[in-house]
């Protein structure tokens, strides 16, 4: 069931691109909370999953962002999980990802959020160039 994040990241390897000995890469990371909800740790699974839900949802909503896939962390295997620290150059340990918890990536995979690990959203950015 979660091939495609396989196969997306795949599309956008920063390896098949770099033709460079050195390149540069510049990382954001932006964490945020929702108001009125509890911190993640607090918070039952009910409305961990609720609030999955309305976040995915708000965050496809926005066209600046181009097309967004959700992928709940259940669905994805430790293999799939570990691509994405790779690709992303994680120091978030990912992992341990369970029920409750998701991760929604752009197009270009340039981007991902990841929801309710230590805040209620988790943005990593990643912009890569070849040209030094």
């Amino acid at each position: 069931m979660s091939e495609p994040i396989i196969e997306k990241l795949a599309k956008a390897s920063h390896w098949e691109s770099n033709h460079a000995s050195i390149w540069l890469a510049t990382m954001l990371h932006l964490r945020r909370n929702v108001e009125r909800f509890k911190f993640p740790a607090k918070l039952d699974l009910n409305r961990r999953q609720q609030l999955v839900s309305l976040l995915g949802k708000e965050l496809k909503e926005l066209k600046s962002l181009g097309p967004l896939t959700l992928f709940k962390a259940e669905d994805l295997t430790a293999h799939e999980k570990e691509l994405m620290i790779e690709h992303f150059f994680s120091h978030e340990n990912i992992l341990p990802a369970h029920q409750g918890e998701a991760f929604v990536l752009n197009e270009e995979s340039q981007f991902f959020f990841f929801f309710f690990f230590h805040e209620h959203i988790h943005l990593h950015l990643i912009v890569y160039s070849v040209d030094i």
